[in-house]
């Protein structure tokens, strides 16, 4: 169950187009900057490499960014 939880929010938490409002946007990133700043260290070792490299770009580049693959999977989707 524990682990089922923890696998919900990091998916939450990797989805970047889940909020739609800009309270929302500016909300999770300050959630997951603060995450970093605060819990990098046991982070970097609960989580997959990768996860904690998108979550420190996110962090870095702002609310409104999305991974590049995640742009290209919203176009294809479009299409």
């Amino acid at each position: 169950m524990q682990n089922r939880a923890w696998q919900e929010v990091q998916e939450l938490l990797l989805n970047f187009q889940s909020e739609t409002s800009t309270d929302a946007r500016y909300a999770k990133h300050d959630l997951v900057k603060t995450l970093l700043q605060w819990h990098s260290n046991w982070l970097s070792g609960l989580l997959d490499s990768q996860v904690f490299e998108l979550m420190s770009q996110f962090a870095e580049q702002g609310p409104y960014w999305v991974p590049r693959a995640a742009g290209t999977a919203m176009r294809d989707e479009a299409a």
